[in-house]
């Protein structure tokens, strides 16, 4: 990350001293419940995947036994951490986000990731 630009043993062993003596805090931490209702006509399952953005990459669908189940409704779960941002900030972090995925290859290198 930004506060630590260096990946060579000494600047590793140096961030992580900074890790082990920080302050604990708490995170801002959501868990959500997402509910669409199953269309009157047409084919319903399985449902396309979705193209959720990365924040909320730990999505998955309940199972039809889950207690979140309920008829009439595919129910997804799923949460993220305080990665909400509006403006130039997160177009950014998001297109990088983008094109790590798509091309996993070119961002090998931490050192050359940040430039």
């Amino acid at each position: 990350g930004k506060k630590n630009p260096a990946t060579d043993q000494e600047a590793v062993k140096s961030f992580l001293g900074l890790v082990k003596e920080a302050r604990e805090m708490s995170i801002d931490s959501w868990h959500i419940i997402m509910r669409m209702r199953v269309p009157q006509e047409g084919p319903c399952d399985p449902i396309a995947p979705l193209e959720l953005p990365h924040s909320l990459h730990a999505f998955h669908r309940v199972t039809g036994s889950d207690e979140l189940n309920v008829e009439g409704y595919h129910t997804f779960r799923g949460g993220f951490w305080n990665y909400f941002s509006m403006g130039m900030d997160a177009q950014v972090s998001y297109g990088f986000h983008s094109e790590r995925k798509k091309n996993p290859e070119k961002f090998k290198n931490q050192l050359s990731n940040q430039v």
